[in-house]
C-alpha cells in the first residue's frame, strides 16, 4: 500500500483532475483523522471535495468544527457550501 501526506490526497480533489482521481483523494480522505485541514485550503478548486470529504463524517467527528462549517456558509456561492449546509441540517 502507498502513503499519501495530505497534501497529495488533497492536490488529487483539485476539479481540474479526472474523477477518478478525484474519487480516489476522498476514498484517501477517508483515513485522514484531523479535519482541519479540508477547511477551505489552498485554491477554491479544491473546496468542493473537501466538503465531500467532511461531509461523510459522524456528527461526533464533525463537532470540534462546526464554527469552521458555519464559516463556510459565509458565501452560499463557495464551492461546497452547498454540501455543508445540507450535513448542518441532517
Amino acid at each position: 500500500m502507498i502513503n499519501y501526506n495530505i497534501d497529495e490526497i488533497i492536490e488529487m480533489f483539485d476539479w481540474n483532475n479526472s474523477e477518478e482521481i478525484q474519487k480516489k483523494g476522498l476514498e484517501l480522505s477517508k483515513s485522514v483523522k484531523c479535519l482541519k485541514v479540508f477547511f477551505q485550503p489552498y485554491g477554491k478548486n479544491v473546496w468542493r471535495n473537501c466538503a465531500l470529504a467532511l461531509v461523510c463524517r459522524t456528527d461526533e467527528e464533525l463537532q470540534p468544527y462546526l464554527t469552521d462549517m458555519f464559516i463556510w456558509l459565509e458565501d452560499i456561492n463557495w464551492p461546497g457550501a452547498i454540501d455543508i449546509a445540507k450535513r448542518l441540517t441532517m
